[in-house]
């Protein structure tokens, strides 16, 4: 005696049209979701090095003469505007989840001129390789690395892009925190 319908297919049969349908859709947009986010990742972080030219440059030096006091001023950045954020997104009033989308931009912007800066690190280290890598393209490619090692299944989604965010944050709040001292500009 039957309670009532089966929910899905009995074990051992095949799956229906519409079930198999249904779940290569969801896999079609999580694959789509991660590609999307490494390309604007991407554009980002090579859009960032060249339109905050002298900023990246800085997190570049920053990056390059201190990376543990990067890291532990962003993963503090990291928390400390992430959490802030996330509370007032979460507020039912619209003004403070307009606020909290704007304290996350903040962390965004941080993390973007972070990871121009790291991409610069990256790319002279490429030039340094390849002298006749001009610096567009190495920038590119540095940018390009960044993403790709944070898109590996589980190494990269786990360990290294939360340590990439976090060491971005930190660069990008450092520059920002820092007295606006005239940094050499170097070929990157």
């Amino acid at each position: 005696m039957t309670t009532g319908p089966a929910e899905g297919p009995t074990p051992g049969t095949r799956a229906s049209y519409a079930e198999t349908k249904m779940l290569l859709g969801d896999v079609l947009t999580v694959v789509a979701s991660i590609f999307g986010l490494g390309v604007s990742t991407w554009a980002l972080f090579v859009g960032s090095a060249f339109l905050f030219d002298r900023k990246s440059v800085r997190a570049q030096s920053i990056l390059e003469s201190g990376p543990g006091k990067t890291f532990w001023v962003g993963l503090f950045f990291t928390f400390v505007i992430g959490a802030l954020g996330f509370r007032l997104i979460a507020v039912p009033l619209p003004l403070a989840k307009l606020l909290g989308i704007a304290v996350l931009g903040l962390l965004i912007a941080l993390v973007a001129v972070g990871g121009a800066g790291l991409s610069r690190v990256i790319a002279d280290r490429i030039r340094h390789e390849d002298v006749s890598v001009t610096p567009l393209p190495a920038i590119v490619r540095g940018a390009l690395y960044i993403v790709l090692a944070s898109a590996m299944p589980l190494v990269g989604t786990l360990a290294i892009a939360p340590f990439v965010l976090i060491l971005c944050a930190g660069a990008g709040a450092r520059v920002v925190l820092s007295k606006a001292t005239e940094v050499v500009r170097h070929e990157a």
